[in-house]
């Protein structure tokens, strides 16, 4: 279950990206920030925000970042390790489309995931995103220059796969 991101969940948010098995999502960011650094920098990067939940506990957030007049926003996410794997990365996916398509009005979501991110991959084509363009050498993280991956679903066929809204 997705809902708005609060200033009260940023401290977990921080306690993600100081993981090191969180290095992929936060490729972006510049290494070991202090909190208040990082909550400019995240700021910044993020157009609306939003939390993920299991059973009243914070399992995840998702950024949005949002291109107003055409109506595209861009979409990164992530789970906490110990919720991986048990179907809640696709169910996410849906859920924040959902959103995106219907309470914002978007008319295109855009996922951009390193492409060396072999489950990520499969799970956002799981999702009905797709594989639009690859990026070479677009992203740095663990000591080297990794490709990413720009997948993308559009309200058409959101409808079309998942029904109304």
């Amino acid at each position: 279950m997705i809902h708005p991101l609060e200033d009260n969940q940023l401290r977990k948010i921080y306690e993600w990206y100081c993981n090191p098995e969180y290095d992929i999502f936060f490729r972006h960011f510049d290494p070991l920030l202090g909190f208040d650094e990082f909550l400019s920098s995240f700021k910044l990067c993020m157009s609306k925000g939003l939390s993920v939940f299991d059973n009243g506990k914070m399992i995840g957030f998702a950024m949005i970042r949002s291109i107003p007049k055409p109506k595209i926003c861009e979409v990164s996410f992530l789970l906490d390790k110990n919720f991986q794997e048990q179907g809640f990365a696709v169910k996410t996916t849906i859920e924040i489309a959902e959103l995106l398509f219907g309470d914002y009005g978007f008319n295109l979501m855009v996922m951009i995931v390193s492409a060396d991110d072999k489950r990520t991959n499969e799970i956002v084509q799981k999702g009905k995103l797709k594989l639009e363009a690859r990026q070479e050498n677009s992203c740095f993280y663990g000591r080297r220059y990794h490709s990413e991956n720009r997948y993308v679903m559009d309200r058409e066929t959101f409808l079309k796969e998942y029904g109304g809204l």
